[in-house]
This record gives structure tokens, C-alpha cells and sequence, in this order.
């Protein structure tokens, strides 16, 4: 009976204070956003370039064994000796111009390169740096320019360039 009394007393209590009721609502748990992080491909830059080209109107480029392979010596070599450049480092010659493979096939040819830069889709976002630099914008949309070689090593991507002789 003690009880009894007591739970009435406390709803008279309660009711009696002002009748102040504060509802904690439990929010729904927040889930995670995972960001799958699409690493550098040359095939995917290769395509994205291409698209880039084709909306600007200039014809894609075709893709060359041999400079895939230049490309890909000029990634390896920047990864292997840990540098960022046109230029390697203590060098006296550039490796892009000097190249006796595209003396042979090129009357000209240029060079981009770039890195991992962290985002969720590095490729898309290196894509989005070189069109945003008026030098790499230009090597990409050079109508003379018909050829292309691709290649990454690591975080470090090359694409080369060659108007064919």
C-alpha cells in the first residue's frame, strides 16, 4: 500500500511541476560514407583524354605500343628515383625530346605527366588538373598530335604525345 501511495504522490509531484516533458529522440546512427578510391589507369586516362578531344572536336588518338613503353620507362624512372619532372634530376638531356625512339617516329612530340593527388577518383581529377593548365590543356587538344602512349607506375602518371612522321 506504502507503495501505492508513493506513485501517486509522484504523479501528483510531476504533474504538478509545471508539466514539462522533454522527449529525447535517439537519431537515426549516421552511417558512413565509404569513397572507394579509383587509383590512376592508363586505360582510363587514355579513354577520358579521348573524350575530352571528340567534345572539342578534334580527332581521338590512337594508342601506340612504343609509346606506351616511353611512357611507361618515364613513370618507372620517376618512381624508381623518387621525382616529379620533365627533367631527371642531374640529367644533362630531357628524356622526352631526347629520346632516339621518338627522333625515329615523331617530328614532334610533348609530354604530360601528373600524381595521385588523393581524390576518389584520381583519374577524372587528373584529367580535370591537366585541361585547367593551358600547356597540358594544349598537348591534349592539338589536332596534330595523332598518336599517344599511356603508363603508370605507382602514383605517377605519363602520357605522351607524337605528331607522326
Amino acid at each position: 500500500m506504502k507503495r501505492w501511495i508513493i506513485g501517486i504522490v509522484t504523479i501528483i509531484l510531476l504533474a504538478g511541476a509545471g508539466s514539462y516533458v522533454v522527449y529525447a529522440v535517439q537519431p537515426e546512427p549516421v552511417k558512413p560514407v565509404v569513397v572507394k578510391e579509383v587509383p590512376l589507369n592508363a586505360d582510363t586516362i587514355f579513354t577520358l583524354v579521348n573524350a575530352e578531344r571528340t567534345k572539342a572536336g578534334v580527332k581521338p588518338l590512337i594508342r601506340n605500343a612504343i609509346l606506351d613503353q616511353t611512357a611507361q620507362d618515364k613513370a618507372t624512372d620517376m618512381d624508381k628515383n623518387n621525382y616529379f619532372s620533365h627533367f631527371r634530376p642531374g640529367a644533362t638531356t630531357n628524356y622526352v625530346w631526347d629520346n632516339p625512339i621518338w627522333a625515329q617516329m615523331c617530328v614532334r612530340n610533348s609530354e604530360n605527366i601528373g600524381w595521385n593527388s588523393g581524390h576518389s577518383d584520381d583519374n577524372v581529377s587528373q584529367l580535370k588538373w591537366w585541361m585547367n593548365s593551358k600547356a597540358h590543356h594544349d598537348a591534349i587538344l592539338n589536332p596534330g598530335y595523332t598518336l599517344t602512349g599511356v603508363a603508370v607506375s605507382s602514383d605517377k602518371v605519363v602520357q605522351h604525345f607524337c605528331i607522326a612522321k
